[in-house]
């Protein structure tokens, strides 16, 4: 069995877990469609715990650094890796403060935009349309912490 029982996906069994192969399966499992018959045997709400424990941490990591001026290292495909799986499984398994981060998380994005390459601005603007999009006056309109896309 390669799911370990904090909830990460390791390389060949035995071996301690890895945030990318973790990843890679909750992408596998959103991108399948149906979860809960696509998850024999994965545990998927105590994987998307340690996906939120490993995105805590790091959004933390980046906090501190941004106090103290320092320039931080933006995780910014790995977050966007983490909403698009949130955001797929509608928040499967997640704990409040999980969803508490996410939102944290895409505020970082939205208030970095500017300094994204554009794959990954689009796929912020894709994530922020599918989690927060609304239709105004015909329009969609995607906001989130005060910032607003329309088109």
């Amino acid at each position: 069995d390669l799911q370990n029982t904090d909830g990460s996906f390791s390389w060949y069994p035995g071996m301690s877990g890895n945030r990318y192969i973790t990843m890679r399966v909750a992408q596998m499992l959103a991108k399948g469609g149906d979860v809960k018959a696509l998850n024999q045997g994965v545990d998927v709400e105590q994987m998307m715990c340690y996906l939120a424990e490993v995105v805590a941490k790091q959004l933390e990591e980046y906090k501190a650094l941004r106090i103290e001026n320092v320039s931080a290292h933006f995780p910014a495909e790995e977050w966007l890796d983490y909403l698009y799986v949130v955001s797929a499984l509608d928040g499967y398994g997640l704990k409040e403060s999980a969803k508490k981060d996410a939102n944290e998380v895409m505020s970082c994005l939205v208030d970095t935009m500017h300094a994204l390459p554009l794959s990954q601005k689009a796929f912020t603007i894709a994530i922020q349309w599918f989690c927060f999009g609304r239709k105004k006056n015909g329009r969609t309109c995607c906001c989130h912490g005060g910032n607003a896309l329309e088109w």
